[in-house]
């Protein structure tokens, strides 16, 4: 269920958000995921002590019905190839894909298709599980390697998430500043640091540990949903995303098979300090191979210097230069020059000067009559 609805979250916000949105509604998301988990099991607590531990379930369902209630009554409709970039935005599932066939892509078509994009994708984000379970792993190791009570590892790590929650917001500015592959690669060296601090055994090490690692975590909420909602191309993104998080997940198992055959082959300290490595390697991957799911959508350059203004006003950036203008356009204003559109809505723009930037602003039609037009403004 859990992995369900991340899926379909992960889904609607590919479909319905852009940019820096996406980035903070993927990291408030993680940092209400964070607050559920954190004060739930106090809850649930409270109501089997006082009722019984059959009552937390009969709670748990109430909660369940009531989510499943508002999400009929509250969440609309959309299509899963939903593109905020084009002009119709609802789709149908059986449209066109990339290839041009009238059917979606399957699992074997979207990985045939788009494996570079894939593999790229998935270790980064792997790896982010890996060690997210890893850390979740490592206090309870570390705990019994140095014969420490439940008391005190409990106390550690709830240090450690506690600041995980703390910094959800930081991990949406993050993310729509610094871009998402950066966010991971800071991730990643960050854990790095914290392991080698482990790896000292003393008790500072441990407690400098959960600090670092509840930062470098609360810095990465919502990177995996983010990621996947941006990366998904529009004309799969349902089996694109299946795809990618089934096998983005393979990080939850190998962190725990890794540990366990390092820990009983050589020692704690070895394991720890191989998995710092793997860290290292996986900021380097980030940073130098993964693409931002910006720039793998975007379009060419020279597209790109007055698009800013042709989506403000709701017109469509075409990939041959052209905005396809929408009605309620009736004027367009290059620098100090306005230009009026002819009946079709055609403006013809020039740039001063080959390369340079020109202002460009598009205004509505305010009190005149809606007239269709399929027309485009071209800049040159």
């Amino acid at each position: 269920a859990e992995t369900v609805g991340i899926f379909a979250r992960q889904l609607f916000m590919g479909s319905t958000t852009r940019g820096a949105l996406t980035d903070h509604a993927s990291s408030t998301q993680g940092g209400v995921a964070r607050i559920a988990t954190t004060f739930a099991p106090l809850i649930g607590g409270v109501v089997a002590e006082t009722w019984s531990p059959t009552a937390v379930y009969k709670l748990q369902g109430v909660f369940a019905v009531l989510c499943a209630a508002s999400t009929y009554a509250y969440v609309p409709h959309i299509s899963s190839t939903q593109d905020l970039g084009k002009p119709n935005a609802k789709v149908k599932e059986c449209g066109p894909n990339q290839q041009g066939s009238a059917t979606p892509l399957s699992f074997v078509g979207v990985m045939r298709e788009h494996w570079p994009l894939l593999a790229k994708a998935v270790v980064f984000v792997s790896g982010i599980f890996f060690f997210r379970r890893a850390r979740e792993l490592l206090f309870s190791l570390e705990g019994h390697a140095r014969d420490m009570s439940q008391a005190e590892v409990g106390r550690i790590a709830a240090l450690s998430f506690l600041i995980d929650l703390a910094l959800f917001p930081v991990a949406g500015i993050m993310m729509s500043t610094l871009g998402k592959t950066c966010t991971g690669g800071v991730y990643f060296l960050l854990m790095a640091v914290s392991l080698v601090v482990l790896s000292s055994g003393s008790s500072a090490g441990f407690w400098a540990f959960a600090l670092l690692a509840g930062i470098s975590n609360g810095i990465s909420s919502g990177l995996t949903l983010s990621f996947g909602a941006q990366l998904a191309p529009s004309s799969c993104r349902s089996n694109f995303l299946a795809v990618f998080r089934t096998l983005a997940r393979a990080g939850d198992p190998l962190a725990s098979e890794l540990l366990g055959v390092v820990t009983n082959a050589g020692s704690l300290r070895l394991a720890e300090l191989l998995v710092a490595s793997i860290a290292v390697l996986n900021a380097c991957w980030a940073l130098a191979c993964v693409p931002e799911p910006e720039q793998q959508h975007a379009l060419p350059k020279a597209s790109l210097r007055h698009s800013w203004c042709a989506r403000r006003f709701g017109a469509l950036v075409g990939p041959d230069n052209s905005y396809a203008a929408v009605p309620e356009i009736s004027s367009c204003t290059v620098g100090k020059s306005v230009v009026e559109p002819d009946l079709q809505g055609d403006v013809e723009l020039a740039a001063e000067e080959p390369g340079t930037s020109t202002d460009l602003s598009l205004e509505r039609r305010t009190q005149l009559p809606h007239v269709p037009c399929e027309g485009h403004v071209r800049t040159s």
